[in-house]
């Protein structure tokens, strides 16, 4: 990982166009934000907690998508 950012608390935070490259965003509080143009691709979002709104400018990479995805309760079968 290049930066460990381990439960890191940015609620109300304005991010934009911001790149967390291989970052450890684990337990991460990304409530009540709207980020523009968030590049979390490539980092440790386990238990990261993050509103359904801050969702739609996120880049996320495959594994990321499956994460929210089963946060947000659908079940996901192949």
């Amino acid at each position: 990982m290049n930066c460990d950012l381990f439960e890191t608390d940015f609620q109300g935070a304005e991010f934009k166009n911001i790149i967390f490259n291989k970052c450890n965003l684990s337990g991460t509080q990304i409530s009540k934000v709207v980020p523009k143009n968030l590049d979390i691709r490539n980092s440790n979002i386990q238990n990261m907690s993050i509103e359904i709104s801050g969702l739609k400018s996120l880049k996320v990479d495959t594994s990321q998508v499956i994460y929210f995805a089963s946060t947000m309760g659908l079940d996901i079968k192949d």
